[in-house]
């Protein structure tokens, strides 16, 4: 999930973005996977607007979640 939308993004991503990035992967798997998939509702905070960006992309057909 995350690895498809690092190779349709990472290579244009601005130092900001890729710090972004980062940051986000930082956070415990268990909360990224519930967000990610939609099943819980992204918090309010500094991981929002990337989490929001890797959902979109993860829960569109080429983002590998849609059935």
């Amino acid at each position: 999930m995350l690895g498809s939308f690092a190779r349709a993004h990472l290579p244009r991503f601005s130092d900001t973005e890729m710090a972004q990035f980062d940051r986000m992967l930082r956070l415990e798997e268990a909360d990224l996977q519930v967000w990610l998939l939609g099943q819980e509702e992204i918090p309010a905070g500094e991981h929002e607007p990337m989490l929001r960006r890797v959902r979109t992309f993860c829960l569109r057909q080429d983002g590998g979640l849609a059935q």
